[in-house]
């Protein structure tokens, strides 16, 4: 009949809108996790993470740990990338990806691993062996929030560990972000993150010095992606931040370099940590006073080290996005 033949248009419009158009239409199980170690020709072994999601598109996930030397050291890849996704899903999953790029395994925590270990058809927290939800459709509709260093709070609530940002995946604020009030169990509401925005910027930088007194007093410190920076030497998630997002320091030694060397290698330690301690958007007198911070922890830390009179100037310079 006519009304039927309508019926099923309206269905088949339903069923194409829950798929986003930017994924490819995806078939099989859907919110279980399987972990497999494949073998390459080049006979090195390789974690390969699979799932299909419903929620909030339909999509196919597919993650690769590196090539390694030994089926071992994949296994164990295989294990972390599928704990961070059953945790915290894809975000965590990839973020574990780069990690993994510069991870050496040592014997004692390869040993006793075994590939049977490996999730296989897990599936997701709020999910039966059959795939059926638990108890509602709760579970099936929780929300999951942009960016990285979301970690679980409660069983309705991530927090983002450095800003101290909570979001709630569901029920009645779902979707909406908070910060703890004054008060014990009071919460007060915040607007969303920051969308990371990458602008038609082209940087090139590079760095000269001279000898003075037959040594080299200054050092430069160039960091052309803070955000790659600090996920692969401090293991901080810094993607609030606008692109590019470069920094540059130049400290120039005084009576000798020790004190212009102490600076330029921990200078990157000082300020990352307070640029991924905001998931909203900065201002400009917010990240001149990020920079002042810095240099005075620096100036604070060097009076007290083993050449505190070794004398340092420094110029610094924050680039995110197209604010310098």
């Amino acid at each position: 009949s006519a009304f039927r033949g309508c019926t099923n248009s309206h269905e088949r419009a339903i069923a194409e809108m829950s798929v986003h158009p930017a994924c490819k239409p995806v078939s099989g199980d859907f919110h279980l996790v399987t972990v497999q170690i494949k073998e390459h020709v080049a006979r090195c072994f390789v974690a390969f993470l699979q799932c299909n999601l419903k929620v909030p598109y339909m999509k196919a996930v597919h993650l690769e740990g590196p090539p390694r030397a030994s089926r071992s050291e994949a296994i164990k890849d295989g294990l972390e990338l599928g704990k961070r996704f059953l945790a915290e899903g894809e975000a965590g999953a990839k973020s574990v990806c780069i990690r993994l790029k510069t991870t050496k395994w040592s014997a004692p925590q390869l040993e006793g691993l075994k590939e049977e270990d490996l999730p296989v058809n897990t599936p997701l927290p709020g999910y039966t062996e059959n795939k059926k939800l638990l108890q509602t459709e709760e579970a099936l509709n929780r929300l999951v929030p942009p960016g990285e260093g979301w970690t679980r709070h409660s069983d309705t609530m991530l927090v983002h560990e450095l800003s101290q940002i909570f979001f709630v995946q569901s029920g009645d604020k779902a979707g909406k972000y908070f910060r703890r009030g004054s008060g014990a169990g009071q919460w007060t509401a915040v607007d969303p993150p920051h969308t990371a925005e990458d602008h038609d910027i082209f940087v090139r930088s590079a760095s000269a010095s001279f000898v003075r007194k037959g040594a080299k007093f200054d050092r430069a410190v160039i960091l052309n992606d803070v955000t790659k920076i600090a996920r692969l030497a401090l293991k901080l998630p810094l993607s609030f931040v606008d692109r590019p997002s470069n920094a540059y320091g130049l400290f120039q030694g005084v009576r000798s370099a020790e004190a212009a060397k102490w600076c330029a290698e921990n200078f990157h330690k000082k300020l990352l940590p307070r640029l991924a301690a905001k998931i909203h958007n900065y201002e400009t007198q917010e990240l001149q006073k990020v920079l002042e911070e810095t240099l005075k922890e620096l100036d604070v830390e060097l009076l007290k080290n083993e050449n505190p009179f070794s004398g340092c100037s420094a110029l610094v310079a924050l680039l995110l996005g197209n604010r310098l």
